[in-house]
């Protein structure tokens, strides 16, 4: 299962963003970074940690998306590479979506 459409379902292992938001996806993070105000990005990242990294290391497993995330300098650059990531993982078609395809492929030649 591909990281950005993987949703963490145990709330022990959700990043709670000291804002107040909840994430349980790289999608959730996606949007937070794309809103966070610079005092609660600076609390989860700064010179002596990269929270977010962290998470995604130890909780979704990306140790290379991790790396990228906590070598990343800025807000901008950390989104940059987190929407590079989506666009691929989003781009290959998943095992489950070609099966519902063809599925849907097959129904509507047998009905038409």
């Amino acid at each position: 299962m591909k990281s950005g459409e993987y949703i963490i379902e145990d709330p022990s292992q959700y990043f709670y963003v000291n804002n107040g938001a909840v994430l349980r996806s790289l999608n959730d993070l996606l949007v937070e970074l794309k809103r966070i105000e610079d005092s609660a990005f600076k609390h989860h990242v700064n010179s002596e940690k990269n929270d977010f990294g962290n998470w995604i290391k130890d909780v979704l497993k990306e140790k290379a998306l991790a790396k990228n995330i906590s070598s990343s300098k800025s807000l901008p650059a950390m989104i940059e590479v987190l929407e590079k990531k989506l666009k691929v993982s989003s781009s290959k078609p998943s095992k489950r979506n070609k099966k519902v395809v063809i599925t849907q492929i097959r129904e509507s030649v047998g009905n038409g």
